[in-house]
């Protein structure tokens, strides 16, 4: 007997560890039905927890409303006057409770939605109903004009950032103009595949123009670089910077930097006799040759292979923190007989390489971004970096193109550069 009772004592000790810390809403579990301003019971079970718990008004689609109330997580239940939040009266609709415990980092949450419904007064009965009278012609629809500047900054996640699966965090976006009504979404590091849903639905600015939703990753999101779009009104929409969804658990990470020089420098539209002998391979010429009685335009185009880093990031584990292309500035080929009134060229638009080199005076890409004016020009280049690297592209280089010179400066001359693609990135040591 003595035996026995040990066993058993045992056995629910085990299944008491096994069990572990957990929380979970009784009531509103889904389906009950609650008038704004009318007091409700939001009550629940948990085990192995101490501390408070933070109740919050989380919407149907997903992302927090507002917090309700935090009270030690002992008590089981909380009276609550429906509606009211932390953010202000919430709008009828549906939601679920949310349930945090952060000294133990467990949470909780409604099974199904319940609906928060305005109050309506009853009918008078001692006044006649209103008469309406019933137009011959429906009368037109104003339409709502669309501005031309609308735009969405999403200001949430910055760049260089590693979230966690299983992990909550903050989206946020900035507009300018007047909209409550949003999607948002998952999408891979180059803006094109849509991944997964985070949100769909109204939101209340914490400021004005300024809006947040907030997203628990879920853990069947594979471990990548990818991005977050907002979306309004079908077509105003606006792509956060590339983050990092790494594993669970604790993990050791390197910092390096790698320096990369083309691969391949071509020069479009030039015959190649002008080239000869006027610069190392490593350098790249901007601006005009005069060569055989005239003049050539010169776009100088850079190819750069990535493999070595593409196959360490993706074998190993780990994102870009930055990626700069930096154009060293050399000598610039000036005639023996040079006008100090004439123009020199310099580097001037960056363009992303969008097909194979070919002798055409049309440029295969897209302008990616203007190069500053200097000596030493640098040219932030991340987030196509990233792009590159989320998938296998055969043309991964750039263009780089000369200004113009007005026709009074008496003609343009060339300037070279020596460029370089300095990366620093993260990969796991463990």
């Amino acid at each position: 007997m003595k035996n026995t009772f040990i066993f058993l004592a045992v056995l629910l000790f085990t299944a008491a560890l096994a069990c572990g810390q957990s929380i979970s809403v009784i009531a509103p579990n889904g389906g009950e039905s609650w008038t704004l301003g009318t007091p409700q019971g939001i009550t629940w079970s948990s085990q192995g927890c101490t501390g408070n718990v933070r109740i919050n008004l989380v919407k149907a689609g997903g992302g927090a409303f507002g917090t309700i109330a935090v009270v030690p997580v002992a008590s089981g239940s909380y009276s609550w006057t429906v509606g009211q939040t932390n953010s202000g009266p919430a709008p009828a609709g549906d939601y679920r409770i949310g349930l945090y415990v952060p000294t133990q980092d467990v949470d909780g949450q409604s099974d199904g939605v319940f609906k928060i419904m305005t109050v309506t007064a009853p009918p008078d009965p001692r006044k006649p109903p209103l008469a309406v009278e019933v137009p011959a012609k429906p009368l037109p629809i104003p339409k709502t004009p669309v501005r031309t500047d609308a735009r969405i900054t999403v200001t949430k996640p910055s760049s260089s950032r590693r979230w966690t699966k299983g992990t909550t965090h903050a989206v946020e976006w900035e507009t300018n103009f007047p909209q409550n009504s949003f999607t948002v979404d998952l999408y891979d590091a180059r803006g094109e595949n849509r991944i997964a849903g985070i949100f769909q639905g109204t939101v209340t600015p914490f400021e004005p123009g300024k809006y947040r939703t907030h997203w628990k990753i879920p853990l069947e999101v594979a471990e990548g670089s990818y991005r977050i779009r907002v979306l309004s009104q079908n077509t105003i929409k606006d792509l956060s910077a590339t983050i990092f969804i790494a594993e669970p658990g604790q993990h050791n990470w390197q910092e390096k930097v790698m320096v990369l020089r083309p691969t391949d420098i071509r020069h479009g539209g030039i015959p190649l006799h002008c080239l000869q002998g006027k610069m190392r391979e490593d350098q790249l010429l901007v601006g005009t040759v005069f060569a055989d009685g005239g003049y050539w335009n010169v776009k100088a185009y850079l190819y750069f292979y990535f493999l070595p880093l593409e196959q360490e990031i993706k074998k190993i584990g780990g994102y870009i923190l930055e990626a700069e292309l930096e154009l060293v500035r050399g000598s610039t080929a000036l005639p023996s007989d040079y006008n100090p009134n004439n123009c020199i060229s310099a580097a001037r638009k960056l363009y992303v390489l969008t097909g194979p080199w070919t002798d055409s005076a049309v440029i295969p890409g897209y302008v990616y971004k203007e190069i500053p004016d200097v000596n030493r020009p640098r040219v932030d280049v991340r987030q196509q970096v990233i792009s590159w690297i989320s998938r296998q592209e055969v043309n991964r280089g750039f263009i780089i193109e000369g200004g113009n010179c007005p026709p009074s400066s008496g003609g343009q001359f060339n300037t070279i550069y020596t460029p370089k693609l300095k990366i620093k990135y993260r990969v796991r040591s463990d």
